[in-house]
This record gives structure tokens, sequence and C-alpha cells, in this order.
């Protein structure tokens, strides 16, 4: 009897180690088993076994992206840009109002073009006005002289104490009346332009012409001719 006795208390002590531990899980994590899985949609299936976080231990943080470093990515990207090369310093500049000596002054803000000289040499008309040459801001010369010309000479300066420079010469004209075109840009932009003249500058010009009937040299009135931005000759839609 005793020994009976003792058994018992034996398959009492095993049935007390044979209990199963009590786990608890916190939201947002489940039981399955004896251990706890994450289950973020609280659809009461493991995260990971629907592929959502890697399979592992059975746990894993929630995961703070604000605490991940930006992905940078490097590219090349081309830009078209229209550059320009100074006359004088052969610097290349994105404006032409950069370049040295070149600051759009005007040198003729207090200077009087000279404006007798069309009473005593034969000319009628010569004025000047904007316009346009292949969709190129221009000046158009409009001219009238008592008798034909023979050659006509459009000359220009950008400073009162410079020399005139013969800037377009037409021949041959065989008229009384006529006009002539000059474009403003940079080089020879246009082939139907007798001259050019740069923009970004105050231009003073004038024509010498030769009257065919007697081959006497004369000049015309002396114009200014702004060829900066927002100026009448730069503003004309073309």
């Amino acid at each position: 009897m005793r020994n009976w006795l003792i058994i018992a208390a034996m398959l009492v002590l095993l049935s007390a180690c044979a209990t199963s531990p009590t786990v608890t899980c916190n939201t947002p994590y489940i039981l399955v088993g004896l251990e706890c899985c994450l289950d973020n949609d609280a659809n009461a299936v493991c995260d990971r076994d629907e592929g959502l976080v890697a399979s592992g231990n059975g746990s894993c943080p929630e995961l703070d992206c604000s605490l991940c470093p930006a992905t940078i990515v490097e590219k090349n990207v081309t830009i078209d840009k229209t550059v320009y090369v100074c006359d004088k310093t052969q610097e290349v500049v994105e404006d032409p109002a950069d370049c040295e000596g070149n600051k759009a002054h005007n040198a003729f803000e207090y200077y009087t073009p000279y404006t007798n000289a069309e009473n005593r040499s034969g000319v009628e008309l010569f004025t000047t006005r904007a316009a346009c040459r292949d969709s190129v801001h221009a000046v158009e010369i409009h001219f009238r002289t008592v008798n034909n010309v023979k050659d006509l000479t459009i000359q220009a300066k950008q400073a009162i104490g410079e020399d005139w420079e013969d800037m377009g010469v037409f021949t041959d004209l065989s008229t009384k009346e006529d006009y002539v075109y000059g474009a403003i840009c940079v080089g020879r932009c246009t082939p139907n332009a007798g001259f050019f003249l740069d923009p970004n500058k105050v231009h003073l010009i004038r024509a010498k012409f030769t009257v065919e009937e007697n081959s006497d040299v004369g000049h015309s009135n002396e114009y200014i001719v702004d060829t900066r931005e927002e100026s009448d000759y730069m503003i004309k839609l073309c």
C-alpha cells in the first residue's frame, strides 16, 4: 500500500511539470502555439504568413520609415545655353552687356544729333524706324534725294569721339527714293539686310552718299538707334 502512495505522488509531480506555461501577447501581436506573431491588420493571421514581414523568430518590430536614409539617384542632364564672346577680351558671357566696356551705356544721352546736313546736301528725306527682316529686329531707312543716288554708305559709331565706321554700302541704286535695311544681331544673321548693328548698344548712324549727276558727296542727318532691350527697336514684334 505504501508503494502505491509513492507512485501516485510521483505521477502528480510529473503532471505538474508537463503543464504548459501561460503566454500573453499584446496587440498587435497574436498567440500562435506558444509564441507571439505580428498581426498589424488584425485579421487573426500572422503577417509573416501573409508575406507582409520576413519570417524569422516570429517577432518583428514596426518599422519607422522616417528613420530610413533618402535614396540619391544621380542623372546627367543636358541644357542648351546661348553664350557670347566679348569682342575685346574674348571672354565668354551669357549677356553681351557683361562684356568689358559694353555695359549698355548710352554715350549719346546728352548729345544732340546733327540735323542740318540735309539742308545742304540734296537729301529731301532720310528717316529711320523699327522693322523686321526674317523675324530679326532691324532698322528701316527710307531716303529720298533731289537727284539719283549713285551709291549710299551707312555709317555708325558708338561714342562721340570715335571715327565713323562704314557698316554697309549700297551701289548703283540709280533712284531718287528707296529703302535699305540693317539687322540688329551678332554676325550676319540674315541675307536680307544690307548692314548689321550689334544688339544691346546705342548707335549713332548717318548716310554718306554720292549723287549720280555731279558725283558730289554728302551726308544725311544723324540718328540715334538704340538696340538695348526695351528700346523701340527691340520691343517690336518680329
